[in-house]
């Protein structure tokens, strides 16, 4: 989660958008899950990547939005 949550990939947090859990907590949550429910699963979620041509002109605001459509795609 260190490397998803990246300040510096994430212009201070502010392009990080979660459906359930708190950015700050996921870790501990997803450990509190995996004891609950006894699971000894590595596979506690899903990171999405997307990826642009250095060419294309979208700003930050713009690529989180649709990172945010293609989070909502992918759980459907």
């Amino acid at each position: 989660m260190d490397y998803v949550c990246d300040k510096d990939k994430t212009d201070e947090n502010i392009l990080i958008s979660t459906f359930a859990y708190s950015h700050e907590t996921v870790s501990i949550e997803f450990n509190l899950i995996r004891k609950n429910w006894n699971s000894t699963s590595e596979n506690l979620a899903k990171h999405l990547i997307q990826s642009f041509d250095p060419g294309d002109t979208l700003t930050p605001k713009l690529t989180h939005e649709i990172g945010i459509k293609l989070a909502e795609e992918a759980i459907k």
